[in-house]
Parts: structure tokens; C-alpha cells; sequence
């Protein structure tokens, strides 16, 4: 018997693998994957998308991200959500050089020549273009407190970012 005449689920999923775990602490991704897999058996009427949070961590990412659950048939192509971080404003991605914004730029470009003419909600494509929009102000001056925090993070927790999220190097002031 039905209880709801409709079900949503919003998951704040970030990244995907090692990535996920990193920038969310305490996610099991084989976890996450299996429990997608059996709400798509087990109950697949449900209104399901995903919410990232957009940050420095993932932001070259997130196109990737968002493909792969597509094609995996996890996730249409509007059922996502992205919640650009304000705060901490070093996790911020207008803290990235110009340079690295411009791998940004060029990589949701890409991303969005894909998704506009399958995202029937224009939801997935807002929220990428508004990231777009975020890149033009400038925080660079937050680099060194992102490299900091990363750093005292990576000690408590006994990780390294580096060998999570490599692309970061590109953007890593030395201490």
C-alpha cells in the first residue's frame, strides 16, 4: 500500500569515489553507489537528485561527476542541484588564479554543450552557468588559508589532498 502519493530525495553526493570521502568525511561511496542501485529496483518513482556542494575541492570535477550518474542512468540529466559554498569563503572557487579558472571555464563550457539540450528543467544548466558567473570575482588572496586548512585537515585526519584531488597541485602555494 502507498503511503505518499510522491517521493523526493535531495543527497548532498559532492564528488564521486575517494573524492567523495575526502571532501565528506565519513561517506562510503561503494555504500552510496549500492543504495542509489537499490532505490532504482526497490522503489524507482522516487524523485531523486543530487545536491553538491560546489567548491575549490571539487570544481574541476563535478562535470565528471555529473555525466558518469547520467550515463549510469542513476541520475537524469536535471537531477542536479549545485549549491555554490559561500562560506568558508577560502573553499570558495573564485580563490583559484586565473589560470585555473580558465580549466573551469573551459571544462563546464564543455560540460554545458552537453547538458542544455537534455536538461528539460534548465536545473543542471543554471547552476552550472551561475558558476560560471561566481569565477569572475576575486578571492586569490584566500589561497594561502585554503593551503593552511587543507594542511591541518590532512594532519588530523591523516590524508593528503594531493593524493585525492591532484589537480589542486596546480593551484598549491608552498608554506
Amino acid at each position: 500500500m502507498r503511503k505518499f502519493d510522491s517521493v523526493a530525495v535531495g543527497a548532498s553526493l559532492d564528488a564521486m569515489g575517494p573524492r567523495a570521502e575526502y571532501i565528506r568525511a565519513g561517506t562510503d561511496w561503494a555504500e552510496v553507489e549500492k543504495n542509489r542501485q537499490l532505490m532504482l529496483e526497490q522503489c524507482p518513482n522516487v524523485d531523486f537528485y543530487i545536491s553538491p556542494t560546489l567548491s575549490i575541492q571539487n570544481a574541476l570535477h563535478l562535470p565528471d561527476f555529473h555525466r558518469e550518474w547520467v550515463e549510469r542512468g542513476f541520475i537524469k540529466p536535471q537531477d542536479l542541484n549545485v549549491n555554490i559554498l559561500q562560506d568558508p569563503a577560502w573553499l570558495r572557487i573564485d580563490i583559484a588564479p586565473e589560470q585555473y579558472k580558465e580549466k573551469i571555464r573551459a571544462k563546464y563550457e564543455q560540460h554545458l554543450e552537453w547538458l542544455r539540450p537534455l536538461d528539460k528543467l534548465n536545473r543542471a544548466t543554471v547552476g552550472f552557468e551561475s558558476a560560471l558567473n561566481f569565477l569572475e570575482t576575486d578571492n586569490t588572496k584566500l589561497l594561502p588559508k585554503f593551503w593552511e586548512r587543507m594542511t591541518e585537515l590532512d594532519k588530523i585526519r591523516n590524508e593528503n589532498i594531493s593524493e585525492v584531488i591532484p589537480e589542486l597541485d596546480e593551484i598549491r602555494i608552498n608554506n
